[in-house]
């Protein structure tokens, strides 16, 4: 495979893969080439998770491009960073379910864990359950839970 980096304004054809790394409703104008045929990915990556899904990833995939997210990106980006700052795997299900709560919780307006003010980010935190116990940077910095009964 050859890879061609190109701006927006220069992709037409039939490309088998088509990263957009661009905020939603930047790449409006490629999914309307996509919706008209002057496009057609084989493969679509945008790293968009909220709103998701973006009028690029609506038009590729009734294109029959095959889709992926970046909700799926950012999961798989925090698994790592999990198991390389525990040395332990992952709890990638339960990543995944927080994650989706998380996003459905910003849909609805309210911040995706009470008490923590919204800041556009997706925050994991890892805990055994015992209150005073969070493992995020900043608890361990202070040797304190910043979630109430966390």
């Amino acid at each position: 495979m050859t890879a061609h980096l190109t701006g927006y304004d220069l992709l037409a054809g039939r490309p088998d893969l088509v990263i957009s790394t661009v905020p939603a409703g930047a790449a409006d104008a490629v999914a309307e080439r996509i919706a008209h045929g002057a496009l057609r990915p084989r493969f679509l990556l945008d790293v968009v998770y909220h709103p998701w899904p973006t009028r690029l990833a609506v038009a590729a995939s009734a294109a029959g491009a095959a889709v992926a997210g970046g909700f799926d990106l950012l999961l798989h980006q925090a698994a790592g960073q999990v198991e390389l700052m525990t040395g332990q795997p992952a709890p990638l299900a339960a990543m995944h379910t927080a994650g989706l709560a998380a996003l459905a919780a910003r849909e609805q307006g309210e911040p995706p864990i009470p008490g923590i003010p919204d800041r556009g980010q997706l925050l994991l935190v890892l805990s055994d359950g015992q209150p005073g116990t969070c493992q995020c940077w900043t608890c361990k910095r202070r040797a304190t839970s910043h979630l109430a009964g966390h």
